[in-house]
């Protein structure tokens, strides 16, 4: 028998802004995701090791830990490489992450609810084998 909470698909919001993290946070949610969320990098890593994720939405310029950072640590830890993780910046970095295989998405902030929801489920349909 399946429990139903095992079901539910969970996204970690890593972003140093509250009131952004609780936007996205409440957007995904509404979508039917659940959501942990943490204010950067370093906590992050420590949340992945206490809830189960199926997806990553983090900013790129945080303190202690910065998006980048955080996302080579997730790519090298085995358990978590396969996890699509999509890069949230205010700053235009298309050009520069061009090729850049350990994001599974960009998205600039800011970001409508329809983009954001759109490119996490679209991630998540790549990431289902």
């Amino acid at each position: 028998m399946t429990n139903k909470q095992d079901a539910i698909t969970t996204v970690l919001v890593v972003e140093d802004d509250p009131n952004a993290r609780e936007v996205y946070s409440l957007v995904l949610q509404m979508e039917g995701y659940a959501v942990v969320s943490a204010d950067n990098g370093a906590n992050a890593l420590m949340m992945m090791e206490n809830h189960r994720v199926d997806a990553i939405l983090t900013d790129l310029l945080m303190p202690i830990m910065d998006g980048l950072d955080f996302a080579t640590r997730v790519k090298a830890d085995a358990r978590f490489a396969s996890l699509p993780i999509v890069l949230l910046s205010a700053r235009n970095l298309e050009k520069e992450f061009v090729g850049v295989d350990i994001f599974s998405a960009l998205l600039m902030k800011p970001c409508s609810a329809e983009d954001l929801t759109a490119t996490i489920a679209a991630v998540l349909a790549k990431a289902t084998p």
